[in-house]
C-alpha cells in the first residue's frame, strides 16, 4: 500500500464526516464518521511495515497512531482522564 491511499469511502460514511464537520451529526453518524476516521482514515489496526520502504513505513506508523490514540482516548472513562491540576 502506498502511504497517501485511502481506502474506499461510501456515500453514506463521507455524508456522517461532513455533517461531523458541520457540528450537526445525529448520534449514528457521529459514530460512523469516528469509525471511518480510525479504521479507514488511520488505518489505526492494519499493518504498517512496507518491505524495502522505510519511509512509508514510517508514514503509515504515524497515520496510525493517530487512530489508535483517538481509540484510546474514546475508551478512557471520564473520570479516569488525566487532570490539569495533578
Amino acid at each position: 500500500m502506498q502511504p497517501d491511499q485511502l481506502d474506499p469511502i461510501d456515500e453514506q460514511e463521507m455524508r456522517a464526516l461532513k455533517a461531523l464537520n458541520r457540528g450537526d451529526a445525529e448520534g449514528h453518524e457521529q459514530r460512523l464518521a469516528l469509525s471511518v476516521i480510525i479504521h479507514k482514515l488511520s488505518r489505526a489496526y492494519r499493518q504498517t511495515w512496507v518491505q524495502g520502504q522505510p519511509d512509508s513505513t514510517s508514514f503509515l506508523a504515524g497515520r496510525a497512531y493517530v487512530g489508535q490514540q483517538l481509540a484510546r482516548i474514546l475508551n478512557i472513562p471520564v473520570e479516569e482522564l488525566p487532570r490539569e491540576d495533578q
